[in-house]
């Protein structure tokens, strides 16, 4: 009897498990009072569209400093730096 309960605890030992779960740094900006067909680029890269049906538009980003420029046609209509922390939201609007 005391050879089975011995046995059974062992086996029980063995399923446990520790560790850390990591994930990816990550921070949002949120683009709002959109009323119209706008463009926008974050720290020079591609240009994507922010829709004027949808009213804001939130944007994943790394943590840090960064440049966003909002277009209406060519013409350059919000022209910004801000920093952005870990787990941050930040709300930028647009005022045209």
């Amino acid at each position: 009897m005391a050879a089975a309960v011995a046995f059974i605890a062992t086996l029980t030992g063995c399923n446990s498990s520790t560790g850390t779960i990591s994930r990816d740094p990550v921070s949002y900006i949120k683009i709002t009072g959109i009323n119209q067909e706008l463009t926008a680029q974050i720290d020079g890269g591609a240009l994507f569209a922010l829709v004027a049906s949808k009213g804001s538009v939130s944007v994943q980003v790394p943590p840090g400093k960064h440049r966003i420029k909002i277009m209406q046609g060519a013409e350059v209509i919000v022209d910004r730096v801000f920093m952005v922390s870990d787990l941050q939201s930040l709300e930028l609007p647009v005022q045209r």
